[in-house]
């Protein structure tokens, strides 16, 4: 399987190793998905994270993050800057503006895997 990413790392197509669409994925800002998942072994999506169908949640490896809800289920270890108030709702997902940042690590937003950024 070849996964085929936009530029945030959204998984938005599969094709297999002669290039036929074999699934296609579109999802709303907060990681909602309109398309089915076609396959139940194919549980790569939202941002390129894996995706747990039974509980509807991503793993963000530092914690689980419920695109229903558009929240992490569990409180961030990253406190935040006290001069950026958006990072100090401990829950909330890239301080709850998805179409321009990502979140690699489930710490915080970042423009690269290796570090954090601040506004």
């Amino acid at each position: 399987m070849y996964y085929h990413e936009d530029a945030i790392g959204n998984i938005m197509d599969v094709t297999d190793r002669i290039g036929e669409q074999m699934m296609k994925y579109r999802y709303d800002a907060f990681g909602n998905l309109f398309t089915e998942m076609a396959a139940s072994y194919n549980a790569v999506g939202f941002t390129g994270k894996s995706y747990d169908a039974k509980a509807g949640l991503i793993n963000f490896g530092s914690r689980w993050y419920s695109p229903n809800e558009g929240r992490f289920t569990m409180m961030d270890t990253f406190p935040g800057w006290s001069n950026l108030p958006a990072s100090l709702n401990r829950f909330s997902y890239i301080h709850n503006n998805p179409v321009n940042f990502t979140d690699p690590t489930g710490h915080c937003i970042s423009v690269d895997p290796d570090g954090c950024r601040v506004l």
